[in-house]
């Protein structure tokens, strides 16, 4: 979060890459040595031997919320205040483009951010 607050995005997006569950279950081999569940966000990874790689601390941590925020808040640049939609996202080269379906009570937003000015905003019906 601090990363894409400085508008590090390169690094912001690195480190995603880095605690993403799905991320450690690329293969057999990765998930015999990550070993909790590719779809909880893991509060620890172990960085020693002999648990190098090893997920830690799963379900009952506030880690699956901070991990949201960080790719809706942080990355994407989506955050509501009160009554207010700030769109300010942290794009980053591998990610060409993205958009978001979002509903904020009765109206749905689709969302396309793109590098000009003129991007696209749609409220749907």
């Amino acid at each position: 979060m601090a990363f894409a607050a400085l508008g590090d995005a390169r690094r912001a997006w690195e480190l995603l890459a880095m605690i993403n569950p799905v991320n450690h279950a690329q293969s057999p081999e990765a998930t015999q040595i990550y070993k909790v569940e590719p779809y909880v966000v893991a509060a620890d990874v172990y960085a020693v031997a002999p648990h190098m790689g090893r997920g830690g601390w799963t379900w009952y941590t506030g880690s699956a919320g901070w991990l949201y925020r960080l790719i809706v808040e942080s990355l994407l640049g989506l955050r509501l205040d009160i009554d207010k939609l700030h769109i300010a996202p942290c794009p980053a080269r591998e990610v060409a483009r993205f958009h978001v379906h979002y509903r904020h009570a009765k109206p749905i937003y689709h969302i396309k951010p793109c590098a000009r000015p003129a991007c696209l905003l749609q409220r749907g019906p």
